[in-house]
């Protein structure tokens, strides 16, 4: 039996390739998804001309997101 020392690179390499298989040295994060866009009208004190423009601009911004409009009156 021959006892061979460590080098200090064998381990940093070893290190990395382990790093490597589990992804642990990954910057890069994807997050994929539809996030709901929720417009919540409560007391609109506008036309509701106004209000349909508004609401065309996000959608026209968000165009593959689901947009849920709450045009409920808020109460008291």
């Amino acid at each position: 039996m021959v006892e061979v020392p460590i080098k200090i690179s064998n381990r940093l390499k070893a290190r990395d390739l382990l790093g490597k298989y589990h992804t642990l040295f990954t910057d890069k994060k994807e997050i994929s998804g539809d996030t709901l866009i929720f417009i919540n009208v409560g007391e609109w004190n506008f036309d509701e001309e106004q209000l349909d423009k508004e609401i065309e601009q996000v959608t026209d911004k968000h165009t593959n997101r689901p947009v849920f409009i709450d045009d409920v009156p808020l109460e008291d």
